[in-house]
């Protein structure tokens, strides 16, 4: 079991722990209460027993959460683009001095096929590097970003 699963499983157990053992649900399922973990903690009993009483399918419980995800403001981060990701791993992989091979040594030294295995996959992604770098070589990005910005 992996640790989401984990977790999904104790945040279940200590939701169900707050209607106390008198409470019978007439329509809810393990579904439904897996679906009401996605909204804060102080709206979920109360869409729960709502849910019971309306005797709402998974679908119908499922649109009424995300209804109220989209009223309630959300604190996730907006997500990063790719190209932005990107960059950033490229330049900590070029700044890192060579810290990112740490290891390399001992690990061929223990068993030669990873090694020898090793050797050929970052071979393959150097070679993929080069062929990306001479792609966007800074002449070549220069000119696309002003392209973008309108040739100024």
């Amino acid at each position: 079991m992996n640790a989401t699963a984990i977790c999904r499983s104790v945040q279940t157990h200590l939701l169900l722990l707050q209607f106390g053992p008198d409470q019978v649900w007439n329509s809810i399922t393990p579904t439904h209460v897996r679906v009401v973990l996605a909204l804060p903690d102080e709206d979920r009993k109360a869409v729960l027993l709502e849910a019971d009483a309306g005797r709402w399918s998974v679908r119908e419980l499922v649109e009424e959460v995300q209804r109220r995800r989209r009223i309630s403001p959300s604190p996730a981060r907006a997500r990063v683009p790719r190209y932005v990701r990107t960059t950033r791993l490229l330049e900590r992989i070029s700044s890192g001095e060579g810290r990112w091979l740490e290891g390399i040594e001992e690990a061929a030294a223990r068993d030669p096929a990873v090694g020898e295995q090793t050797r050929q996959q970052l071979a393959s992604a150097i070679e993929g590097l080069e062929r990306l770098l001479h792609r966007l070589s800074p002449r070549r990005l220069e000119r696309r970003f002003r392209i973008v910005d309108g040739g100024t």
